[in-house]
């Protein structure tokens, strides 16, 4: 360690001694330089001089120190230049120092350096992370996820053990399927129950009213029998009036049938009165034939007029012809011009007059023939019409009425005879019908009388049952009415039981899903906080952290209490991520997106603040190929507060020293 410390020291004293040549060979140069200067331009030098340099006594060493500097590493421009320096030389020295000066001053005045905050955070995707926590404590049986999976709305990212509340799950619903079986047969018996109320009742309603009917129809009965009775009795009454009536009507009968005697003997005086009658008609019959004969003669008279008739139709036919052939002997004159038109029209008018007459004659003339021949043919038919009629009626007359006496002597016997056996027969066997009305009319008095004790026992046997299946009918009701509310006790109970079983099967089926942790989002699993199967997890623990499913990614970082002071909601920001160097791959720009409104103790860094800071772009460039960013990933954030002038930062030590009161 000493021979280290001399070595040293022997050094340090080497170059001492080399410094101190190094300046007086300067030295001597400088003399060298303004000897040449003041030859060259005739100046003499001037009484400020540069810097002492050594003496002649001073210089007696300076072939050794020149050796030792031209044994020195200097360039040969620069050893020339030191060897052999221009005149300009401290003039360029100056001048480049006052551009320097001024070269610094104004990069230093206008320009601008960016004054930041760092912060250190990860990337997570833009939005709250959703907290998962366990509601029961349990023994990790299965982790179906790690980190960095994307998961989905409702995956299963923990799986407790479920073997108890499994066993109680099924104990509950089997016990659940037991009371539904049993409520389903309960309400199955109610119902049958009510039914069956039902249809007792209204059998019992049905009979009562059968029962009623009955009553009514046997009081009807017992009216009816009644009423019977009094037309009965009645009808006897009337019988024995009438046979009081018709016992005298035998006596009558004897002086209608001696009536009748002489009524035949009138008709018998009659006939003999009528037969002279007939002699009479004959005579009136010789004188219409006498009437006929005399219609013959007159029908022969009235034969020649038709003869006449007749002649002069053919004379008149004639007329006819030579008129017609006047008319034709004139039409070819009239034609030439001989003879006038009106010749020929008056012969034309001759010859029309005597067509008419003629057709007049033949209609007239044979018309009144005819008439009159028909009038004689008529009258003569009617006489013997007459005659024929005459002979017909009068015989007629005369046989009808002796017929008619004849007749009417006959009914007048035969009156008699019906009177005498008629009267007395009817008179006798209207008294028997009397006498039979009245015996059948006393036996339906006694029957009716039977009838009607008869009915009044029935309607009161009736009566009787009424009231009995009344009874039995409010007594089976009472009966129904006390099992169907008994069974609707015992279906409120077991409605209860089913409703308690119902909760505890709620609540341990809500036991056994909770004994698996889903995840609440769809998103990216940020964190899972358990590693194996076999730990246990409390109530409230979290264990998984889920960021949003397309979510753009964000960095959430740390910012010290300190580099807080200016930052706001907005303001740029440099990345530089730890996984991609900024050298090779550049800075990432963002902005400040959100700042916690209060800090939070961090073990390293103290009190911080949380900052979210979005991406302009979540990737990185290589070789052409985008490489996305990834949840996680780290980076260190410079955001911009502002730029200030570098001249600025340059004075604040002064400034700061100035503010503490030091004075230079």
């Amino acid at each position: 360690m000493n021979s280290q410390t001399k070595s040293e020291a022997e050094c340090d004293q080497n170059n001492s001694s080399a410094k101190s040549w190094n300046l007086q060979d300067l030295n001597a140069e400088y003399d060298h330089i303004d000897e040449v200067a003041a030859s060259i331009y005739g100046g003499i030098p001037t009484s400020a001089r540069g810097p002492q340099l050594p003496t002649a006594a001073q210089n007696q060493d300076r072939p050794t120190q020149t050796q030792n500097v031209n044994a020195s590493n200097w360039s040969p421009f620069v050893q020339n230049l030191l060897d052999q320096p221009t005149a300009a030389f401290p003039r360029q020295v100056i001048l480049g120092g006052i551009a320097f000066c001024m070269a610094f001053g104004s990069w230093a005045w206008f320009g601008k350096i960016n004054e930041v905050g760092q912060a250190r955070g990860e990337l997570v995707p833009q939005g709250q992370a959703y907290k998962v926590h366990p509601v029961e404590m349990g023994k990790v049986a299965n982790i179906p996820v790690k980190e960095g999976d994307t998961v989905k709305t409702g995956q299963v990212l923990l799986e407790l053990e479920t073997k108890l509340a499994g066993i109680e799950v099924k104990r509950l619903k089997q016990q659940q399927v037991a009371y539904e079986k049993e409520l389903v047969q309960k309400q199955t018996l109610l119902e049958r129950l009510r039914m069956e109320a039902g249809s007792r009742d209204g059998v019992a309603k049905a009979d009562m009213r059968t029962q009623s009917v009955a009553i009514a129809q046997a009081e009807k009965n017992v009216e009816t029998t009644r009423a019977m009775l009094s037309q009965l009795k009645s009808d006897v009454a009337a019988l024995q009036q009438r046979y009081i009536t018709l016992k005298p009507l035998a006596d009558k009968s004897r002086e209608l049938v001696a009536q009748l005697q002489a009524d035949v003997d009138a008709s018998r005086e009659r006939r003999q009165h009528l037969e002279p009658i007939e002699s009479q008609t004959d005579k009136l019959l010789e004188q219409l034939k006498a009437d006929v004969d005399a219609s013959r003669k007159r029908r022969q008279q009235l034969a020649p007029i038709s003869d006449k008739t007749q002649e002069l139709i053919e004379q008149l036919k004639a007329d006819v012809v030579e008129h017609q052939q006047r008319v034709e002997a004139l039409q070819p004159l009239v034609e030439e011009g001989a003879m006038s038109k009106e010749r020929l029209f008056q012969a034309q008018q001759a010859l029309r007059d005597r067509q008419q007459a003629l057709v007049r004659a033949q209609l007239s003339e044979k018309t009144q023939a005819q008439e009159r021949l028909f009038a004689a043919e008529q009258a003569l038919r009617d006489r013997e019409n007459a005659i024929i009629r005459a002979q017909l009626s009068e015989k007629t007359q005369s046989r009808e009425q002796l017929f008619s006496a004849e007749q009417a002597l006959r009914d007048r016997e035969n009156a008699i005879i019906r009177a005498q056996l008629a009267e007395e027969t009817q008179a006798r066997e209207r008294l028997f019908t009397v006498e039979q009305n009245l015996r059948d009319r006393q036996t339906q008095i006694t029957e009716t009388e039977g009838k009607l004790e008869q009915a009044l026992a029935e309607a009161q046997r009736l009566k009787a049952q009424l009231s009995q299946k009344q009874a039995q009918a409010q007594t089976t009701q009472l009966e129904m009415q006390q099992r169907i509310q008994q069974l609707k006790v015992e279906l409120t109970q077991l409605k209860a039981r089913i409703s308690e079983n119902k909760n505890l099967l709620a609540t341990a089926e809500t036991r056994l899903k909770e004994r698996f942790v889903y995840a609440p989002v769809s998103g990216v699993l940020l964190s899972l906080n358990v590693g194996n199967s076999g730990e246990v997890v409390q109530p409230g623990q979290t264990i998984a952290e889920i960021g949003p499913q397309d979510a753009p990614l964000v960095l959430s970082a740390k910012l010290p209490n300190p580099e807080a002071g200016f930052i706001r909601v907005g303001m740029p920001v440099q990345l530089k991520f730890d996984a991609y160097p900024y050298q090779d791959y550049g800075l990432i720009s963002g902005k400040v997106s959100s700042l916690s409104p209060d800090t939070e103790q961090d073990a390293q860094m103290g009190d911080v603040y949380q900052v979210e800071i979005t991406l302009e772009r979540n990737y990185v460039t290589e070789n052409g190929e985008k490489i996305s960013f990834k949840p996680g990933q780290t980076a260190s954030a410079d955001i911009i507060i502002r730029r200030r002038r570098i001249a600025d930062v340059l004075l604040d030590p002064i400034r700061q020293m100035k503010a503490e009161g030091i004075n230079f």
